[in-house]
């Protein structure tokens, strides 16, 4: 299942330190961030489905995150 996400992440150094984090949570998951296109996307390949727990963790590190359809 992948799981895509608009953020408001926008630099290298913070998308490395979300990607970190979550890579911990989730360490079975394949993780990336695409800052170059406009949505900032942050996509979650993983077998569960991830939508609440990393919208949560984003917030609570004080970004917006929000699925994208």
């Amino acid at each position: 299942m992948v799981d895509v996400f608009k953020t408001n992440v926008t630099d290298d150094a913070t998308a490395d330190q979300i990607l970190e984090q979550l890579q911990n949570k989730l360490p079975m998951a394949d993780i990336n961030f695409d800052l170059d296109d406009c949505d900032h996307i942050l996509r979650i390949d993983y077998h569960d489905d991830t939508r609440r727990f990393v919208t949560e963790l984003l917030a609570d590190l004080g970004f917006h995150c929000a699925e994208l359809e």
